[in-house]
Order: structure tokens, then sequence, then C-alpha cells
């Protein structure tokens, strides 16, 4: 569990540093991958202290919560709506050889997203503060845990942001915005 989201992330982290040629030869390649998981084992020695449960705890509590929910939710919204279910249908035909058929097609367009966007909202109504047995934590870390489920969901949103004026697309926004010299009523009469 835990070296496929190691080997994900390094995978990702090494191809976009190959990318912009770093990371070229198999010594750098290798001292990224050691300074990485070093880093990762520093980070995660306070979850083996004493205390260690309770960090583990508010972690896990969260982690699981609606970040991972608002992830999905963009994916299921970004391949249905924005790559377009036809290629999408047309890639997993690729892939498997066979066409999902229109049972995937209403749960990819409909359920999918109606069901996680309802569990996001049950989330957020039936939040209760982070708690381990009967100890609850204080404030002052319910406040840390809150900042630390927005940050993935703020990264997401600013990544696609940035990206979004860096390619142009205000500029292509303005310009489909314009009306066209097409416009207008059909017929002068009316």
């Amino acid at each position: 569990s835990v070296l496929p989201m190691v080997e994900t992330v390094l995978s990702a982290a090494q191809d976009e540093f190959r990318r912009k040629n770093y990371l070229t030869t198999w010594r750098s390649q290798f001292a990224f991958r050691a300074i990485l998981c070093s880093f990762n084992f520093l980070i995660t020695i306070p979850l083996v202290c004493p205390a260690g449960v309770y960090l583990l705890n508010l972690i896990d509590g969260v982690l699981s919560s609606y970040p991972a929910l608002v992830v999905c939710f963009l994916e299921i919204v970004v391949i249905a709506y924005v790559y377009g279910l036809n290629q999408f249908m047309r890639d997993v035909k690729l892939m498997i050889d066979s066409k999902p058929n229109w049972y995937w097609r209403i749960c990819w367009l409909f359920v999918s997203p109606t069901v996680v966007l309802a569990l996001i909202i049950f989330t957020f109504v039936g939040h209760k503060p982070f708690s381990l047995d009967d100890y609850v934590f204080p404030y002052g870390i319910q406040v840390l845990g809150q900042i630390c489920c927005a940050v993935p969901v703020i990264f997401i949103v600013g990544w696609f942001v940035f990206k979004y004026c860096f390619d142009g697309g205000f500029l292509l926004l303005r310009e489909f915005s314009k009306p066209i010299t097409e416009w207008g009523p059909a017929e002068d009469t009316h």
C-alpha cells in the first residue's frame, strides 16, 4: 500500500524533472529517490513517538474526509464533462476491446457525481470535532486540521486557475464571449 503511493510520487516527480533536463543520469535519479525517501522517513518519526497515535488519528481523520471526496468529484467531472464521455468510452474500448454499455454511461454522467456530491455535503453537515476515544483535540488542533483539509482542494483549484491563465484560457474566454457578426434575429421583421 505504501510502496505504490511512494512510487507514484517518485515517478511523477522524476518525469517532471526529466522534462526540464534534470535527473538525466542514474546517479542523480538515485540521489533524488534517496533524498525524497529520507525526507518521508523524517517527517513520519513523530508518528512513532509516545503521542504518535493522536497525530496518526488526526492525520487519518483529516485526509480521509472531504479532500478525497473533492478530488474524486473533480476527476469524475473532468473525465465525463471536460474530456468527454464519448472520448473516454473510446479509450476504454481501446484498452479492453469492449465498449462500456449504457449502465456505465449513466453512472459516469449522473449517478457517481450526484452520490459523491451528496457525500461531500453530508461530510460538511455531519462534521464532528476530531477526537480519539474520549479525548477531543484542542481548538487550535481542530483549526489546523481544517486547514490541512482545505490545502489539497486549494492547490487543485489554484493549479487549474494558474494553468488556465498561463495557457491563455482567459484570452479564449474573452474571445468566445464576444458576439459574432452573424448574431441577431433570423429575420428583420418580427
